[in-house]
């Protein structure tokens, strides 16, 4: 079809990373024994930090891990521990979230001690336009992960969701925030939150997610917790390395030989309202390219929907 591109939407929502604006967040405390095994209430088997520190010893990212028993969100937490000055690496996991939160301030609920939920400080010093591919970037490391440790096939859906078998199993979120005292403002620190239903039952996930959400277990392929972790952990480290040498064709070239919506009528909604066509592609900073009925669209934030059956 004819017609010039356009944007449809800004690539970031909210305030700007590096515009010194955040929301504020509570000290809220976490929970933790002081072994270092945070012991799920249902009694699955805890993950360990000092495993997985390791299990990652060596690894591409300098990673200091922790594992909490419980908090309100890993993302909060991350972002406080930015504002702290944390370094590149640091990183907490958490056996349940009484606040989690994805993409657009949306909850993220999962059984006490069933899932991977993960927050990562990335300090990449770059200028914040050039971080609007590391979301696409962590879901491919990811969907990688998953499948490597035995997990059920994984497609992606744009910008955030891992699927399996048309059913949301994890999600990413990327955060620019302000980098904290002394730091270039105009350069953000990253937060990267990953959240994947590893070992929850299908009765579990709730009637309101029947049919929308599935686990690894609940998919049929069950998967050891700790070494989704440190697969995931391993494949964010060197994706990210990969991104900062090679920029984001090589993550894009993996991520559209997943993409779920590829050739797919859908709808996407965000602030500038819906607008509906063909996914096409994606464009060398991680948008949305669809065909519609008024020419090419470059979609950047917002969610997408199918229209029909692809």
């Amino acid at each position: 079809m004819s017609g010039s591109n356009r944007v449809l939407e800004p690539p970031c929502g909210g305030a700007a990373p590096g515009s010194g604006r955040s929301s504020s967040i509570p000290a809220l405390p976490v929970t933790a024994p002081a072994a270092g095994a945070a012991t799920p209430p249902t009694g699955r088997a805890p993950l360990q930090a000092a495993r997985l520190r390791e299990r990652l010893r060596g690894c591409a990212l300098p990673y200091r891990i922790q594992v909490v028993a419980q908090t309100d969100s890993t993302q909060l937490r991350a972002r406080a521990a930015v504002a702290a000055g944390a370094a590149e690496g640091w990183a907490m996991l958490a056996e349940e979230q009484t606040a989690g939160r994805g993409r657009s301030g949306q909850g993220w609920v999962a059984p006490p001690g069933s899932a991977l939920l993960a927050s990562v400080v990335l300090r990449p010093g770059v200028l914040a336009p050039t971080l609007a591919p590391l979301a696409l970037v962590a879901g491919v490391a990811v969907a990688e992960a998953v499948e490597a440790v035995g997990g059920p096939a994984v497609r992606l859906k744009w910008p955030n969701d891992c699927l399996a078998l048309g059913r949301k199993l994890a999600g990413v979120l990327v955060e620019g925030v302000d980098p904290g005292p002394g730091a270039d403002p105009g350069a953000p620190a990253v937060v990267v939150g990953i959240g994947c239903n590893v070992e929850a039952e299908p009765s579990e996930l709730g009637p309101d997610l029947a049919g929308v959400a599935t686990s690894c277990r609940a998919a049929g392929r069950p998967v050891s917790r700790e070494a989704l972790a440190v697969a995931v952990l391993s494949a964010l480290a060197d994706a990210y390395r990969r991104w900062q040498r090679q920029g984001f064709e090589p993550a894009r070239a993996a991520w559209l030989a997943r993409a779920a919506d590829l050739g797919r009528e859908v709808e996407a909604t965000g602030p500038a309202g819906p607008l509906r066509g063909r996914v096409v592609g994606l464009d060398a900073a991680g948008g949305l390219r669809l065909e519609t009925a008024g020419g090419a669209v470059t979609v950047r934030a917002g969610a997408v929907r199918h229209l029909r059956p692809g």
